[in-house]
């Protein structure tokens, strides 16, 4: 509908008796009125289908949400939902309701089911790997008991640092699992190996490879110092939460771990027959009827056994 300040500059006003002004009038009127200090601001709200702005291909209307900005992701995936329900009654034209802070706010959404979705999913890989590693069902079960406990200790500990539930700090929750499985493979397979009680296997378990895992955190957490210095947000994330795996790893491996094998370990390892321990085993069959000759021409401190066929 023509009015005053709004008509063409190169007609008059057009006005009909249902004010409604035809298709033609009212594209002339639109491309004048957005070239006019007004309709300025809105130009870029309008997509026409070509150079001839004839016909609207797509309008958009902006909107602002009242309010503090907010970190709390609830808050802010029922503020996307709320905006997207507000629109949905309007189905004679197609609507979207969009901000670019919804890519996050959509992140949200879906974040907790899938860290858990893909927790699952890489614990139960970790414990397929073990079980054919280990072969001991049981200890593969208790190395991933470890594993899982140490994921449960850093989702509980970010709240005391200062960390949020976010896509960052879940990438580094689910590389816990494969890190963090280090810490504990090796004592338990070592446990496995040895022979004598639970607690004399526990202890040699420690005495063997303890060290060796105790020097591997260390180093690892020399690696990610540097991070520490970073300004980025990613970079401190990783720090924080690479110090907790290596922390709570350690904690677990060298700790948690050898106690419960001591207590409720799982049987040892056969060796093939014939293999030994060591060579300091005292224990070694005699063999009737036997020769005992030198290792290849050598004298050697440790008799081999040559039976002669009957």
């Amino acid at each position: 509908k023509g009015v005053a300040g709004t008509c063409p500059t190169t007609g008059s006003c057009v006005t009909t008796a249902t004010s409604v002004v035809p298709t033609a009038s009212y594209y002339t009127y639109l491309n004048e009125w957005l070239q006019t200090s007004t309709g300025d601001a809105y130009a870029d709200h309008i997509q026409f289908t070509d150079s001839t702005n004839t016909s609207i291909k797509a309008t958009r209307i902006p909107f602002a949400m009242i309010g503090s900005v907010t970190t709390d992701s609830n808050i802010a995936v029922a503020a996307m939902n709320g905006l997207r329900t507000a629109v949905a009654p309007y189905t004679s034209v197609s609507t979207i309701a969009y901000s670019y802070v919804f890519l996050f706010y959509e992140g949200f959404t879906v974040i907790k089911t899938e860290t858990v979705r893909n927790i699952i999913i890489a614990g139960s890989c970790v414990f397929l790997v073990l079980v054919f590693l280990l072969a001991n069902l049981l200890g593969a079960l208790y190395v991933l008991t470890m594993v899982a406990a140490i994921d449960a200790n850093i989702l509980g500990y970010m709240y005391w640092i200062g960390l949020s539930f976010n896509s960052v700090t879940t990438i580094c929750l689910l590389l816990a699992i494969g890190i963090s499985v280090d810490y504990s493979v090796h004592i338990c397979h070592a446990y496995l190996v040895n022979h004598g009680t639970r607690n004399e296997r526990a202890s040699k378990a420690l005495n063997d490879l303890g060290g060796s895992v105790l020097n591997g955190g260390i180093t690892t957490f020399l690696a990610i110092l540097p991070l520490a210095l970073s300004n980025s947000y990613v970079f401190q994330v990783f720090f924080k939460m690479f110090a907790l795996i290596i922390g709570f790893g350690l904690f677990h491996g060298l700790l948690v771990l050898p106690v419960i094998l001591s207590l409720i370990g799982p049987g040892s390892t056969p060796f093939p027959e014939g293999i030994y321990e060591d060579d300091n085993v005292t224990s070694k069959p005699e063999v009737p009827n036997a020769l005992v000759l030198p290792y290849d021409g050598y004298p050697s401190t440790t008799p081999n056994y040559f039976v002669p066929s009957m």
